[in-house]
Formats: structure tokens, sequence, C-alpha cells
């Protein structure tokens, strides 16, 4: 049963008087809801960090593998995400050595002198540079898996295709070699009920 115009009314009015949550609370669980559908939503990002940056790496990522699914759209994203973090990780070092040179007053020796430093006396670097390779490996995994499910599918995109041809065939081949009725029944030479058989020409 469709609304009746009164209730078509009130529901507009209704609508109109409400603009969401108000307090700070409702407002806040609004937002926590909005995050939680957007699959999406940047978690690689510091609020230091360029938003712009990261969407522009992930839209690359994006083009080059062209994801077909949202498992394969997963994948990519995990990749953005640790390239990105590897990208902050390996700038981290550089400013991690870059410090340390500055206690050394012999510009030709302070990059030695400060690797030095940081490998035997600190554990900043090596921290750095376990980060890096967990994240190194979390990107080759993220790309392997989905070059493998990108192969799974076109496998089946394959079989879907020649299964659907060997269907074809074999229909066009039933269509043609099947018998017809007349074949079936023996009727397919007799003349038709009241037609005249033919008779031979006589001079």
């Amino acid at each position: 049963m469709s609304p009746s115009p009164a209730q078509q009314s009130a529901s507009r009015l209704n609508g109109a008087a409400s603009f969401g949550p108000v307090t700070a609370e409702g407002k806040a669980r609004s937002s926590q809801n909005a995050r939680k559908h957007d699959f999406f939503t940047s978690t690689a990002l510091l609020p230091s960090e360029d938003r712009a940056q990261f969407d522009e790496l992930l839209a690359a990522f994006t083009e080059e593998h062209q994801p077909a699914t949202f498992t394969e759209r997963r994948y990519v994203r995990e990749m953005a995400d640790a390239e990105f973090r590897l990208m902050r990780v390996r700038n981290s070092i550089t400013q991690i050595q870059w410090k340390t040179m500055q206690a050394f007053e012999n510009p030709t020796e302070a990059a030695a002198e400060a690797f030095d430093k940081l490998a035997n006396e600190g554990k900043s670097l090596q921290l750095a540079l376990r980060y890096e390779r967990h994240f190194q490996r979390q990107f080759d995994s993220a790309l392997k898996t989905l070059l493998q499910l990108k192969r799974q599918a076109a496998a089946t995109h394959r079989a879907k295709a020649k299964q659907a041809q060997a269907d074809h065939l074999k229909a066009l081949e039933e269509y043609f070699l099947s018998p017809t009725p007349g074949e079936l029944y023996g009727y397919g030479d007799e003349p038709l009920q009241n037609e005249p058989a033919n008779q031979p020409n006589r001079c």
C-alpha cells in the first residue's frame, strides 16, 4: 500500500528536521560508522603526511594492475600501504644518519663515522632496517598474491569461454544433425490429406 499524502508530508517534515547527530558523542559514533564502511580509508598516513601523495601512489598501482574484484583491490591497497611505509622508513634512516653525522667535525669522514657509531652503539638504525625489511616483504607478498589471483581469474575465464564454445558447437550439431519430425514418424514424403497424388502426364 502506497503512503497517503499526509504520510508523505510528515516524512518530508521529519527529514527536513533531522540534521544528524548533534552531540559530540553522537558525531563520534557517526564518524566511526562511516569509517567502518569506507574499506579503503587511508591507514598508512601519519597526521603530518600528505594524503595526496598516498592517493597518487595508490592510483598508480591501481592503474598498473587494474584490479577487477574487491579482493584484488585489497591487495593493491596493501602494496600501496607497504610502499608508503617503506618510503617513510627510508626517509627516517636518512634523517638518523644525517643527525649523527652532525657530531663529527670532518665532513669527508662523517658519513662513515656516523654509520659505524649507529651500527655499534645505537639501536635506532638497526630497528629502522628491520622495519624496512618487514615492509619490503609485505609489498612482495601482496604483489605475489595479487598476481596469483589474476592468473586464477584468467584461467577461470578461459575455461568458461572454452565451455561456452563447446556448448554452442554441441547445440549447432544437435540442430543440424537431429532428424526432422517427418523422418522420425515417416510422413515427410507422403501427400497431404485431400491432396491428389501426382498423376503421370498423358499426351
